[in-house]
């Protein structure tokens, strides 16, 4: 669990500095807070994850419960290998400011 949570997090990590960068032109009110800067993720598991533990290591993200209010809508599967291990794919797909956004991960876990 710990290994995909890195994964997302580094992932989300890239993808925000990078959006950024690229709107670094545009000024940003002074009084918005980082939060109010960060990308909206919507979660979605077609396999059991403890989404509160993911909640909680991963907090520079605002999550929200409606998939078109998503800024990245994530998209994490698992099916099991030959060899009795569990590949996991993590599809990203960006809306709105993040539309060029479109990322398969796989994880192979033995």
């Amino acid at each position: 669990m710990r290994k995909i949570i890195a994964v997302i997090t580094l992932f989300l990590v890239i993808t925000q500095v990078t959006v950024h960068a690229e709107t670094a032109e545009d000024s940003q009110p002074e009084s918005s807070s980082v939060r109010d800067l960060a990308p909206r993720l919507f979660l979605q598991f077609e396999t059991w994850c403890d989404r509160e533990y993911i909640k909680s290591e991963i907090v520079f993200v605002n999550y929200v419960r409606e998939r078109n209010e998503a800024d990245i809508h994530l998209i994490v599967t698992a099916q099991t290998t030959a060899s009795g291990g569990d590949e996991f794919t993590l599809s990203f797909t960006g809306q709105h400011e993040y539309s060029d956004l479109n990322y398969n991960l796989k994880y192979t876990a033995s």
